[in-house]
């Protein structure tokens, strides 16, 4: 059974594979769900995802004060959300709420 901490995980990384597909369905119109190239982005999310150095604790990434991400794939990452964040409201409003909520939760540096 999934813990509370651990369901909030697995609804963050839906939420950045929702945000790709719509990036991407929009942006490439690629056969497959996702392009090669985005799902190279959402590997790279899901890979720092899960080696969060706050764990289950995890706070929003544009809240955290540990920048794990590179240049080039942060930059990938923010064209995405810039795109796909304002439609999520509408495709899965749900996520957008949770993400508004996981935005203000703070951050234990101990």
């Amino acid at each position: 059974m999934l813990t509370l901490e651990s369901k909030r995980i697995s609804r963050e990384r839906q939420t950045i594979k929702s945000m790709i597909e719509i990036y991407c369905e929009s942006k490439h119109s690629h056969p497959e769900r996702i392009c090669s190239n985005c799902k190279e982005v959402l590997d790279y999310c899901n890979l720092r995802i899960s080696n969060c150095a706050f764990g289950n604790e995890k706070p929003a990434c544009s809240e955290c004060p540990i920048h794990c991400f590179k240049p080039e794939m942060k930059r990938r990452i923010k064209t995405i959300m810039r795109f796909a964040g304002p439609k999520m409201v509408f495709r899965h409003p749900i996520f957008s709420l949770y993400h508004i909520l996981d935005k203000h939760k703070r951050v234990n540096l101990n």
